[in-house]
């Protein structure tokens, strides 16, 4: 049983949005295909597309132990290190041959660990059930399914074509490898745009000691 604490910490994950740029891309599932769909991504059998988030993870529940390693046998540490280094090549290789990698485009997105917002000229009806794939920055593919939940008018001001809409799309099933890597760029994304606007700031300021006309 979850505690109200880590209750609040999980809403806080899923409420937390950032405005973005990815390549992605959609599909409408028909009821059955959406079952096997699931069952074969739960299964480790999402393809390419998904292998270097399961990579991901897998390297991370061996980070522990791997350091362990390093403290009594460096060489070998470092032999695992290169041996993981080339699996994530291959993994690399393997996304790029992906065929599904042409269809998408980099496109803007409100991103959450619960769901996405695109601007787009043909919603979908509420409800339909969708294939979503996101390539974050580093090659690093996820596989998710949603379910369209509202389409509205977007955002003013914002140079949308006439006609445009928001649709809001919501992850009804995503691996927690991919929501860990959905919220790692999220965070990432967040910390670059505040510096940035912290060496903006900076630049700007006078300099300190610096004789100001009278």
């Amino acid at each position: 049983m979850s505690t109200p604490q880590q209750d609040s910490s999980a809403n806080r994950r899923r409420f937390f949005r950032i405005d973005d740029a990815v390549r992605l891309s959609y599909r409408p599932l028909a009821p059955d295909e959406l079952a096997d769909r699931v069952s074969r991504l739960n299964e480790g059998l999402g393809g390419s597309f998904a292998l270097m988030a399961s990579l991901g993870a897998i390297s991370h529940r061996m980070s522990v132990s791997l350091r362990r390693i390093e403290q009594h046998d460096g060489d070998v540490a470092a032999y695992l290190r290169s041996l993981d280094q080339k699996i994530e090549t291959v993994a690399r290789a393997l996304l790029l041959q992906d065929p599904s990698l042409p269809a998408m485009s980099e496109e803007p997105v409100n991103l959450s660990a619960g769901g996405l917002a695109i601007v787009t000229g043909h919603c979908l009806p509420v409800g339909t059930p969708l294939e979503i794939r996101l390539l974050l920055p580093a090659l690093a593919g996820i596989l998710a399914f949603g379910s369209v939940v509202e389409c509205t008018e977007p955002p003013p001001g914002e140079g949308h074509a006439p006609g445009s809409r928001q649709m809001r799309i919501d992850f009804t099933h995503i691996r927690d490898e991919d929501r860990d890597l959905l919220i790692k760029h999220m965070l990432r994304r967040q910390g670059q745009r505040l510096r940035q606007a912290r060496d903006a700031a900076q630049g700007g300021a006078p300099e300190a000691g610096r004789a100001r006309p009278a």
